[in-house]
């Protein structure tokens, strides 16, 4: 997961900090939005995915709680953690690729198909 966090870093030019921010909330957006099979099959793909959904997963309080699961609520966070448009769209691109390389391509798109809207964030 460090090599996705870095990757994320330099190439959105924002801080491994707000990457592994960024790369937490949208892997909790596809454990919350994915069918059960597809985010434990994300989730064990991806070593590492689940401890950053767990620290930066949903929130329990206020507006971004309200919107959690959602691609809206993810975009929200994602803006409040710094990152514009296009570092958004970066990371995305970024966690894409790299979600592909470990899950391969026609899965990751078959899960994106199934999640109304993901294909804006990633």
């Amino acid at each position: 997961m460090d090599e996705l966090i870095q990757r994320v870093a330099e190439k959105a030019g924002i801080s491994a900090s707000q990457a592994e921010q960024a790369v937490g909330t949208v892997f909790a957006l596809l454990k919350d939005q994915a069918s059960a099979q597809d985010a434990q099959e994300i989730m064990d793909a991806l070593p590492g995915a689940q401890q950053l959904v767990e620290q930066y997963g949903t929130p329990k309080k206020g507006v971004l709680a309200m919107l959690s699961g959602t691609v809206m609520g993810a975009f929200a966070k994602l803006t409040t953690l710094g990152l514009s448009t296009d570092q958004i769209e970066i990371m995305g691109r970024e966690v894409l690729a790299y979600t592909e390389e470990k899950l391969g391509k026609e899965k990751v798109e078959e899960i994106i198909a199934s999640i109304p809207g993901l294909d804006k964030l990633v």
